[in-house]
């Protein structure tokens, strides 16, 4: 996942529980940018997509398993990602 991405925050690396805000707050500070700037990408409805929406990110689900959510935008494969480049920078 790593070569997708310039950075990853996860609980593991920071302590805090999945359900944190924090980890939220931790990426915005390194990427010095506001939250309708930014993009959100989760594997998992409950954990990931609920809470970034809460938080007031725009959100990307990786939707591996077909099930019947959905994100801001919705991806089968992180390959979609640069694929929708422009569907992502219009949300």
């Amino acid at each position: 996942m790593k070569k997708h991405f310039d950075f990853i925050v996860n609980s593991f690396e920071y302590g805090f529980l999945k359900d944190s805000e924090m980890l939220f707050k931790i990426a915005l500070k390194k990427t010095g940018l506001k939250k309708k700037d930014v993009a959100f990408v989760g594997n998992s409805y409950e954990d990931d997509i609920l809470l970034a929406k809460k938080f007031g990110l725009k959100t990307i689900f990786l939707n591996k398993n077909n099930k019947n959510k959905k994100g801001d935008l919705t991806i089968i494969s992180l390959k979609e990602l640069k694929e929708k480049i422009n569907v992502i920078k219009k949300l």
